[in-house]
């Protein structure tokens, strides 16, 4: 693919050492959501109609921004859109904050020093 620009090494090489990193965080956040899925499920399905059932059980959002748009009920549904974005850009942040004490080429150092 060439060479790059800023640091003159190969484009390939450049790319694949951030593409084993960013496969490594996603696989560790999959392995993550399935070790706290799959036992919630299954305590859920073991134990229903129990206290920790209905803890668990909580109502998805998608369907209560759907019925306040078509109802146009526009404060809640301006506020679960500020909700949702500010979630987002949080964890966007906490994402950035791991990637920055994950991997060490990634320094907050003044612009234009090597």
């Amino acid at each position: 693919m060439g060479l790059s620009m800023d640091t003159q090494n190969a484009v390939n090489d450049v790319v694949c050492d951030r593409i084993v990193l960013t496969v490594t965080i996603s696989a560790c956040a999959i392995l993550f959501t399935w070790a706290v899925a799959l036992p919630t499920g299954v305590f859920s399905s073991v134990r229903q109609y129990s206290m920790g059932d209905y803890m668990l059980n909580l109502p998805p959002e998608g369907a209560l921004l759907l019925r306040a748009l078509q109802i146009e009920n526009i404060y809640l549904a301006g506020s679960m859109l500020l909700m949702l974005s500010l979630l987002g850009i949080i964890g966007t942040l906490v994402s950035d904050l791991l990637l920055l004490v994950l991997d060490p080429r990634i320094r907050m150092e003044q612009a234009g020093t090597k």
